[in-house]
């Protein structure tokens, strides 16, 4: 018998092949600066290919995850839920303060002037497509195919954000990343929601960017 959490997560197979081609198409996505950066600047690219995986992962959201009560993307006051959310910020920060202090003091930092939109992506755009396709898309696939429990839906999706991350190469940036994104399941499990993981989400790359201000690692 399957718990009342692992039930919410289950699909019929016309929705989980919505939530696999979904996912797919916004990994396929990722790879678009790859093909238009001899045409435009490095910056810009990056800045299309956001653009594009946001109004992507809208359009998702609008026409198939708005209509599944656990995937809205709606406020609700729930003491709990505000609660476990303030302390995974809270364990999110330290890590993010760890990680900040040995970055220092074992790399030479480069200053970076984040402009307008940069800043925007990070903390609004990027945690808005990453939740609805990895914690939304992917988790919800990988519970309707493997439905035992939601331990290993969360270890796949967790490893699956962690390789896609190509910019932390090294085994402890993996490490803390996989950490991070098992939070950010739990919350998701924990609230049945997609809006606390995106508060989540944006408030740790807020906070990320306030902690490195000008001197952004690339």
């Amino acid at each position: 018998m399957y718990s009342e959490v692992e039930t919410t997560f289950l699909h019929k197979k016309k929705i989980s092949f919505f939530l696999a081609t979904s996912f797919v198409l916004s990994v396929v996505f990722t790879s678009i600066p790859l093909f238009i950066m001899k045409y435009v600047s490095i910056e810009t690219s990056l800045m299309i290919m956001f653009f594009i995986e946001f109004s992507f992962g809208v359009s998702v959201y609008m026409v198939i995850l708005r209509h599944f009560p656990h995937y809205k993307i709606i406020p609700e006051r729930n003491p709990e839920f505000i609660k476990k959310t303030l302390i995974l910020f809270i364990l999110i920060t330290l890590i993010q303060t760890a990680v900040f202090l040995y970055n220092i003091r074992t790399f030479q930092t480069q200053v970076v002037n984040l402009d307008f939109l940069t800043l925007i992506s990070l903390v609004f755009i990027i945690p808005f497509y990453e939740e609805i396709f990895y914690r939304g898309c992917l988790f919800g696939f990988v519970c309707s195919i493997y439905n035992k429990n939601l331990i290993l839906p969360g270890i796949i999706s967790s490893l699956t954000f962690c390789l896609m991350h190509t910019q932390y190469f090294s085994f402890l940036y993996q490490a803390i990343l996989f950490t991070i994104s098992s939070m950010l399941i739990y919350i998701r499990i924990k609230t049945k929601s997609l809006f606390y993981p995106i508060i989540l989400h944006s408030g740790m790359n807020a906070f990320v960017v306030l902690l490195n201000a000008q001197s952004f690692y690339r």
